[in-house]
């Protein structure tokens, strides 16, 4: 499993981000206990699948008191 903090790392991470890849999907990394993945494909699992551990929590702007119904500033 690929070790962050090793030096060798570090220095050259392509071939251990290669050996990634090669994964058919995203691959649990026991120490940080997440998901790695290094595909478009794998990630976007990662990111939508509940089952997978999501993180993600989508939050709106809140503007004046009030949730935003989508409108941002830039269209003001």
């Amino acid at each position: 499993m690929i070790d962050f903090t090793d030096p060798l790392f570090v220095t050259d991470p392509y071939p251990a981000l290669k050996e990634l890849r090669s994964a058919p999907g995203p691959v649990w990394h026991e120490d940080m206990q997440m998901f790695l993945a290094a595909k478009h494909g794998d990630a976007n699992d990662v990111f939508r699948n509940k089952s997978l551990g999501r993180i993600f929590k989508r939050r709106l702007p809140i503007l004046s008191g009030k949730s935003s119904t989508g409108f941002t500033l830039i269209r003001s």
